[in-house]
């Protein structure tokens, strides 16, 4: 007997309209987490890049300063302006993203002459010739230099000894434009204005074979905060034109110590921090308006600090406050006197 089964039925079921309120919710909160988590990642790499950065210099620093011991001869780093970064107001650049080896300044050895009084009789003792007509243009040795070795930029001040009447003097000398002539930065008092012997610290050339360092992408050394707080050599900016020399050394000497111009400054704190901050912040309003301690950019800001005194290079963080109970605190108040390099002075190491 051959059994008879009922046909199947399949029953369709009507399409679905939409998500239910507890299905949105559920990706709601999916998509909220991945957001935080991308957020948390992109602040770590940041904050990682300035760090590595500010190690990546205080490790090129020490490279200089033993190569110099290696050397028995001094040796440095020259910071590069980056003309692509953030200007100040001037329309001139305020960063350096990129360091290289330099080798031992050349030193020339001559005769100088002081102009004593100008021509309406007034008292000069700044003016410097290498011959006695002080009418420019004379084209002498120092043009030739500059010209043909790159050895003398008048964009950047010089330190001449002079060496008069058994008399030893060290003094830094600017280039003047309006009356196209050399100057001391201050009168010269010695006791002869001719025929001064005098030995010329002329710019280090860059060692050979050597690569120049640049610094992570985004990542710059932040002049104008330093400079704004006095924690960088005063040579190095130009105030009649609002800007930098176009590259500033930090020499080191056979004893792992500070020398050359840059030495007689003190302490030498390169900020770092990522160049968008600057830019976002803007540039030339102050202190906090260069993104030095800025609140927003907590853990993204780092300071090199060179000691020319005993060759010491260290990493510090910004200190925001004085008092650590006000680290939550949008801005500082008012009445507070806060030192944004008190860490660096004090030698506490980043961690």
């Amino acid at each position: 007997m051959q059994l008879q089964h009922a046909p199947r039925t399949t029953r369709i079921r009507p399409g679905r309209r939409g998500f239910t309120l507890v299905e949105l919710m559920i990706g709601i909160g999916i998509l909220v987490i991945l957001i935080s988590i991308t957020v948390a990642t992109v602040n770590f790499s940041t904050s990682d890049a300035v760090s590595s950065a500010a190690r990546d210099t205080q490790s090129f620093l020490e490279g200089a300063r033993d190569r110099a011991i290696f050397r028995k001869k001094p040796t440095g780093i020259r910071l590069l302006l980056n003309p692509n970064g953030p200007r100040n107001a001037a329309n001139q650049p305020t960063t350096v993203s990129t360091m290289i080896y330099i080798g031992t300044p050349i030193v020339l050895k001559n005769r100088i002459n002081i102009r004593n009084y100008d021509g309406s009789g007034n008292v000069d003792r700044r003016t410097l010739s290498e011959t006695n007509n002080f009418s420019p243009p004379n084209y002498t040795q120092w043009d030739r230099m500059e010209q043909y070795r790159g050895l003398i930029d008048k964009e950047i001040p010089m330190r001449i000894k002079l060496l008069g009447n058994g008399r030893e003097e060290t003094l830094m000398m600017v280039y003047e434009q309006a009356s196209n002539s050399w100057k001391l930065t201050r009168p010269y008092d010695g006791p002869i204005f001719l025929n001064i012997p005098y030995e010329l610290e002329l710019l280090p050339t860059e060692l050979p074979n050597q690569l120049p360092r640049e610094l992570p992408e985004g990542v710059a050394i932040n002049l104008e905060s330093s400079r704004q707080n006095g924690k960088i050599p005063a040579f190095w900016y130009n105030g009649g034109t609002n800007s930098y020399i176009p590259y500033m050394d930090i020499l080191f000497s056979p004893r792992g110590t500070g020398v050359g111009s840059a030495s007689g400054s003190g302490l030498i704190h390169l900020h770092l921090v990522q160049a968008g901050d600057i830019e976002r912040v803007g540039v030339g309003a102050g202190p906090n308006a260069t993104a030095l301690g800025n609140p927003r950019n907590k853990g993204l800001e780092r300071i090199v600090t060179i000691n020319p005194v005993t060759g010491a290079i260290t990493v510090a963080e910004v200190n925001r406050f004085n008092d650590p109970d006000l680290d939550d605190f949008p801005d500082p108040p008012d009445n507070l006197n806060y030192d944004p390099y008190e860490f660096a002075e004090q030698g506490k190491t980043a961690r």
